[in-house]
């Protein structure tokens, strides 16, 4: 049986990161991230790169 800890989901316009799931404290789950960087565009480009 798979469990999910939990889910994230990616804003780039507002640079934010929502966690969603039974292994995220509240304090946690929103983050913020730099979008312009290097690795943040990478990750873009992987989500881009897997839409149908």
């Amino acid at each position: 049986m798979d469990l999910v800890l939990f889910e994230a989901t990616f804003c780039f316009r507002y640079h934010e990161v929502r966690m969603h799931g039974t292994a995220v404290p509240p304090a946690l789950a929103t983050q913020f991230f730099d979008a312009d960087t290097l690795p943040a565009r990478g990750l873009l480009a992987l989500f881009h790169a897997a839409d149908p």
